[in-house]
């Protein structure tokens, strides 16, 4: 009976929508149009109505709908839980007309408008999009009209957000296990047998071109030699050495920053009714004596490195008073809860620092809020416990493996 009381509707009814019958039922579209006409100003429910060409002028108009197109809005009822936000209430009803199943999709209680795509799921169905239906169509939303559907844009000098340290939001201070770093590869001992084993003589052959038996044996025995070196070669010579320094260095750095480093990650939650716009975070931790900030991802010894991580690494600044790390995150939608940093700050922490406490300074700044300063999140450093060290041992030797 419901079923044919909304096939009377016209196809200007507002809370109404019959889907071209023989067009195939996407579900990308499908979901485009009950965020659409859930966000329509109407008090009740709209109704998308499959199997039915409206624009006959012939009998009842039913085309009827097919197996694959059942089998697609199906399997898109099971998605729409996960993809729309706020909760809508959906019912399919189905009949039959002229011997054709026709039927149409409900959706009610829509009181909690605007709704929003929840996450990314495809180009089209990305994180906070919307639409609104206009006469025959489905338009994005602009910014504005979704505020504007929301009974309460709340203090926009007010703000209504939980931020804290690692996964949880509410995560004000948490404890991080330092692990050993003591070995790093410049002060290895199977590192300084391999320099002690180096072919020297080849070594200078390839830094200044030519064979020069009175540098190879300086190289070699450490020991003056008589014939003296001429400017070019001592330029190449010292090249080649400040090259070697080089790389010594950038294994230390890949050890403490990536290898031995901690992860500290921040996780953001608006609890607003509105839409944070051109959120800016930035932190501040202290500049001590066993703590260094990476400013940047280190690569392997080999020189390969992730350069989307690379890429996603926070803006680091290390000051003479502290250090600095700066993140911009566009919008954050109301609701919703997300990390702070594409990729966590490395922190290189010496074990001088166990039982110590740290205090992170944050400050959050957006187009529509006054800017704040939060200063409740700490660190505490903690020895790493046997189990972290075995589990951490057990990883190495699975990379190393493979």
């Amino acid at each position: 009976m419901l079923l044919k009381k909304i096939m009377q509707l016209t196809s200007a009814s507002p809370n109404v929508f019959f889907r071209d019958p023989f067009k195939p039922v996407e579900t990308d579209q499908l979901i485009l149009e009950i965020i659409g006409l859930a966000n329509v100003d109407f008090d009740g429910a709209r109704y998308i109505v499959f199997g039915i060409n409206k624009a006959t002028m012939e009998g009842s108009g039913a085309v009827g709908i097919d197996d694959d197109k059942l089998a697609t809005l199906k399997s898109a009822h099971q998605l729409i839980a996960t993809l729309v936000q706020p909760a809508l209430q959906l019912a399919f009803i189905y009949d039959e007309l002229d011997g054709k199943l026709v039927g149409a999709l409900e959706i009610d209680d829509c009181n909690e408008r605007p709704y929003q795509v929840a996450c990314d799921y495809s180009e089209t169905l990305t994180e906070g999009r919307s639409w609104i239906r206009e006469g025959m169509q489905f338009r994005a939303a602009e910014a504005a009209e979704l505020d504007a559907m929301r009974p309460d844009l709340g203090n926009a000098e007010e703000w209504s957000i939980a931020l804290g340290i690692g996964s949880e939001p509410e995560t004000e201070h948490l404890e991080m296990q330092v692990p050993e770093s003591s070995n790093p590869p410049s002060g290895r001992t199977a590192q300084r047998e391999a320099l002690s084993k180096l072919d020297w003589k080849q070594a200078t052959v390839e830094a200044i071109g030519t064979i020069n038996t009175s540098i190879a044996k300086l190289m070699k025995t450490g020991r003056h030699v008589a014939p003296p070196m001429d400017d070019r070669d001592r330029e190449a010579l010292e090249s080649f050495q400040q090259d070697a320094e080089r790389r010594a260095a950038a294994e230390d750095d890949h050890y403490f920053y990536e290898e031995c480093a901690l992860r500290l990650q921040l996780t953001l939650r608006n609890d607003d009714v509105v839409a944070l716009q051109d959120l800016e975070i930035s932190i501040g931790l202290p500049r001590l004596d066993g703590l260094r900030i990476a400013d940047r991802v280190h690569p392997a010894p080999d020189g390969s490195t992730d350069p989307m991580e690379a890429a996603k690494y926070p803006h680091v600044q290390n000051l003479e008073k502290g250090n600095l790390a700066s993140v911009k995150l566009s919008d954050v939608q109301p609701k919703t809860t997300r990390t702070v940093f594409g990729s966590p700050i490395r922190l290189a922490v010496d074990r001088t620092l166990l039982g110590k406490k740290i205090a992170i300074n944050c400050k959050l700044s957006a187009a529509n809020k006054n800017p704040i300063e939060k200063s409740r999140l700490t660190i505490s450093f903690a020895a790493e416990t046997p189990e972290a060290t075995a589990a951490a041992g057990q990883v190495a030797s699975a990379t190393e493996a493979a």
